[in-house]
């Protein structure tokens, strides 16, 4: 994380590491060779190679779920959120371990067991969701997690809509620490979270909606990667692809103008500088007025097996 202050009418052109930035006050820079060579969490050893699947599995720690094959008895949905709030219809059976979290929402919800085509054994839950006027739909069980662990949580899903899936804080602040876009299809897939947990801490594996949608879930489960990922041997080399520019502002790659006098400009760019460059032909440049700033993220890189990681600064302020 680098935060990073500029008076006004300077000029600075960077070769060190940036991946998302903002800077305030200047009038050009430009961006050459963004590296990463990420650095492990304190209780979390040296950054890992991507480990064999054989290898993760081994030293992986299945963490206890109730119910994650939806196999045993459903009962009346009973919300465990704490609100009481009418404008939430929810009605139907959740198998048992399972919660609906949502009569805090304007929402409309329908839950049910299924037993037409499970991913496995004789049953699966399946969700309906009506509307979503505001708030979301939360489906979820309560699992305890530890400071600086690393968790992975999988399930089986199909249906029609879209979801997310994620590992989150159970209370305020209610943190995400992994999280994955859920696009449904007829057959079953399975979706995995990836994330980090920086506190003890009660958590919820939790499929999340915001919109109208159908949804059949199945053979939930959560591994502690810990273990998978301190002893494996540092990643070498710069980590970002197409962080020299070369081949120009690639996918992944986004800025961000932000002030009063950048919103009188039509649609601020970033441009490709060739003239200069530290490492290659080329650098990204971007031209800011007295006072605004520009924020510039990288893109997504992955690490320590299957973690993902994004820089980031603070937005600088004069």
């Amino acid at each position: 994380m680098w935060r990073t202050h500029f008076p006004k009418d300077s000029m600075k052109r960077f070769s060190r590491p940036l991946f998302r930035a903002a800077f305030c006050g200047l009038s050009v820079f430009a961006i050459t060779q963004a590296r990463a060579q990420v650095a492990a969490p304190a209780q979390v050893a040296a950054p890992a190679q991507v480990a064999a699947p054989a290898q993760v599995a081994a030293a992986a720690t299945p963490l206890a779920l109730q119910n994650p094959g939806f196999e045993d008895a459903f009962a009346p949905v009973a919300s465990k959120s704490d609100a009481d709030n009418k404008q939430a219809q929810i009605s139907g059976e959740t198998a048992i371990g399972w919660t609906d979290n949502s009569n805090w929402a304007d929402v409309g919800i329908e839950y049910a067991r299924d037993t037409s085509n499970p991913h496995r054994g004789k049953a699966a839950q399946h969700i309906t969701v009506k509307r979503v006027s505001s708030g979301a739909v939360q489906f979820a069980q309560s699992v305890g997690l530890k400071r600086d662990h690393v968790y992975q949580v999988r399930a089986w899903l199909r249906g029609i809509g879209g979801a997310n899936f994620s590992l989150r804080q159970a209370g305020a602040p209610y943190g995400v620490y992994g999280s994955s876009r859920v696009d449904l299809s007829p057959e079953w897939r399975e979706f995995s979270a990836t994330g980090i947990v920086n506190e003890d801490t009660p958590g919820f594996v939790m499929l999340i909606a915001q919109e109208p949608m159908s949804v059949y879930i199945d053979d939930v489960s959560i591994v502690d990667l810990t273990s998978a990922i301190a002893g494996a041997p540092a990643r070498r080399g710069n980590l970002i692809g197409s962080g020299s520019f070369e081949a120009g502002m690639s996918f992944g790659w986004s800025t961000r103008f932000e002030g009063r006098e950048s919103n009188k400009v039509l649609d601020p760019q970033a441009t490709i500088d060739t003239r200069t460059a530290a490492v290659g032909h080329q650098s990204l440049r971007a031209d800011i007025l007295p006072g605004d700033s520009v924020r510039i993220a990288s893109p997504a890189w992955t690490f320590n097996f299957n973690r993902f990681g994004l820089a980031q600064s603070e937005r600088a302020r004069p």
